[in-house]
């Protein structure tokens, strides 16, 4: 069957500058709407002594303070309403809450109206036909559907497309690989993490490799796994499947941005519902959105009912594209480099542990890929604790080689010179979520094994 190449080819192809204006229309009303609704805007907005009617355009938005986490998690200490200080709309209008993992500090309660989820499914669903996704794709669902945005909300948003949606969750790999097999799956809901796991249940558990599941296509989030390149490159040989790295924001959609059948870089897929503006992480100021620009991205709700986010920081740290792109879209591109909270200093150097983990992979099957960091001061390091998982059989001489290869690899590569530890094969525990990496014992984290 034929299908068209855009899920909203008006807006997905729309010059730049017309795409500007539709923004900036719809930013004017927003910001009338959350000053009127919002009383954590308002008092935000009266502290700083800023006046919101003085932005007109998009470039106006750097008038505006920032809003964090951190801000949002205060704002919901109010209790005068169900979702504190910053709920904008009756407790009878909110249709769905969410919350977060509160992995670094209390839950943080993300409510919905019709109109919200709504637009939620629009972005899920255009950010899946990005990808590849299409009305007659059996997909196989194994995000975590406990508060977890990219459960529910994605799921919903790809069944709107048409597909057949299997809802397994997280759990019983075995289980799912049989009903994926039974039911001729062709697509994945999933995490990076969730690829490697599934494919070495496969390789001890059935009687076949995890190339022969046949699933055609990974839609990858929650994590910058499948951004990668060692770690893309094996997902897609070991599955032969083609992996596509997308993703979200809690608080705007579960996905906004996809690669395209091109994946050189991720699409953004919200265009009439979320303004976008690139900053340096360190000094708030606003940058160029340009080619090749390197920054945080800071997001803006268009047309937000339920709980409204004015220059909301990310902590996303991005490169940027601005060219029109090969398969037809002109929206913004972009490739996460990490978080600015996992950003880790080592002698100076800013360092991604995603880019540590591309590293090590290079020396797969040597190694399994698997690894930690541990942190044990504040930022900055003056050397970096690196712990890897090796596979057995090896010698002494063997893992020395093995070693002074992964730290000119480093050196190489990333500047830096870790110390190895060796770890033999299952040590560190396997992920079917977001993969975790770094240990901050300072903080009081215990790494996941016995030094």
């Amino acid at each position: 069957m034929s299908y068209p190449k855009f899920y909203r080819e008006e807006l997905e192809t729309m010059p730049p500058e017309k795409l500007k204006r539709l923004q900036e229309e719809k930013l004017e009303k927003q910001l009338d709407y959350t000053l009127s609704k919002s009383t954590f805007y308002q008092e935000k907005y009266r502290e700083a002594g800023v006046d919101y009617k003085k932005v007109k355009y998009i470039e106006d938005l750097s008038q505006l303070p920032f809003t964090t986490k951190d801000d949002l998690r205060k704002s919901q200490e109010i209790t005068e309403s169900l979702l504190g200080s910053n709920q904008a709309v009756d407790d009878e209008e909110i249709i769905r809450t969410h919350a977060s993992s509160g992995t670094t500090g209390a839950p943080l309660l993300i409510g919905l109206t019709r109109h919200d989820l709504n637009a939620w499914n629009e972005m899920v669903a255009r950010s899946g036909w990005c990808g590849g996704l299409r009305p007659n794709d059996v997909l196989l669902m194994t995000n975590n559907y406990a508060y977890f945005v990219g459960g529910l909300g994605c799921h919903l948003g790809w069944e709107s497309i048409g597909c057949n949606m299997i809802p397994v969750g997280v759990g019983d790999a075995e289980r799912a690989v049989r009903t994926a097999m039974r039911l001729k799956a062709t697509a994945w809901g999933t995490t990076a993490s969730q690829v490697i796991y599934f494919a070495g249940v496969i390789e001890r558990e059935f009687d076949f490799k995890p190339a022969e599941l046949g699933i055609r296509l990974a839609l990858c989030g929650a994590e910058p796994g499948a951004a990668i390149p060692a770690k893309r490159k094996f997902m897609e040989e070991t599955l032969n499947t083609k992996v596509i790295d997308a993703g979200g924001l809690s608080e705007f959609s579960p996905a906004m941005w996809s690669e395209c059948e091109y994946q050189n870089g991720q699409h953004a897929c919200c265009q009439e519902f979320v303004a976008i503006e690139l900053i340096d992480p360190d000094t708030g100021e606003n940058l160029d959105i340009k080619e090749d620009a390197v920054g945080e991205l800071v997001y803006t709700n268009l047309e937000k009912e339920c709980q409204p986010l004015i220059r909301y920081r990310s902590k996303d740290i991005v490169t940027v594209w601005t060219e029109k792109c090969s398969c037809g879209r002109t929206s913004l591109k972009m490739r996460i480099s990490g978080r600015s909270d996992d950003m880790l200093i080592v002698k100076g150097v800013n360092l991604f542990p995603s880019a540590v983990e591309d590293i090590i992979r290079r020396f797969m099957p040597d190694v399994t890929g698997e690894f930690a960091i541990k942190q044990e001061t504040e930022p900055p390091m003056n050397s970096l604790p690196l712990y890897i998982e090796v596979r057995g059989g090896k010698s002494e001489a063997e893992l020395k080689g093995l070693e002074e290869q992964i730290k000119k690899s480093m050196r190489s590569n990333l500047i830096v010179s870790p110390t190895i530890k060796f770890l033999p094969d299952g040590t560190l525990p396997r992920a079917v979520g977001k993969a975790k990496r770094v240990y901050r014992v300072f903080r009081g984290e215990a790494l996941p094994f016995k030094e």
